[in-house]
């Protein structure tokens, strides 16, 4: 667990900060760095789910996406509970209303990308189930628009704070949402 290191009671976090958007959004890559800049935990779901459960795309085959869910939710409970951290979330996390009420408790943080952006970053990525049928680049394109279509809307409601990726590397990424959020503490 990382140690906190800000200095006056009135600099710390009254949430933790919750990053969500799809797939290929960089969720993990920037809540790494994020939690760096902000001298925070980082907890990532993902990464919580694999090592407890073993390999989501295993979960997924075994199991179903609603078995699935439902580990995730249990997942960000315990991640929610951590006061002063970034959490890194799944794609499909809007999902479940029980994980939005969940979201309602941090400060939580769109990354948003075009699924043109994400199909780009997801080239050569075969772990996410949701996209394993996808065998080409069109078919891959397809699912990501679907999957966008079908949440957008679920994470605009979500967030308190939007922040558009298309363009942006990680570290510019994570020093947008550290000033950001830094300024309204």
């Amino acid at each position: 667990m990382t140690e906190n290191r800000y200095k006056t009671p009135h600099a710390l976090p009254r949430m933790p900060i919750a990053l969500i958007g799809m797939p290929g959004a960089g969720k993990t890559s920037v809540g790494r760095r994020l939690s760096v800049l902000l001298s925070l935990e980082f907890f990532d779901i993902d990464e919580a789910i694999e090592a407890r459960f073993g390999n989501i795309s295993d979960l997924f085959a075994r199991f179903g996406e609603s078995r699935f869910r439902a580990l995730e939710t249990e997942t960000l409970k315990e991640g929610v509970s951590k006061r002063n951290s970034v959490i890194a979330t799944g794609g499909g996390i809007v999902q479940a209303e029980d994980n939005l009420a969940l979201l309602k408790r941090c400060k939580t943080v769109y990354l948003r990308a075009a699924p043109q952006t994400l199909a780009g970053r997801l080239t050569a990525d075969t772990t996410r189930p949701l996209l394993q049928d996808a065998v080409t680049a069109e078919e891959r394109m397809k699912r990501l628009e679907e999957l966008f279509a079908k949440r957008r809307a679920r994470y605009e409601a979500a967030a308190d704070l939007t922040l558009d990726v298309d363009e942006i590397d990680i570290e510019t990424a994570a020093q947008i949402l550290a000033r950001r959020i830094k300024e309204e503490l």
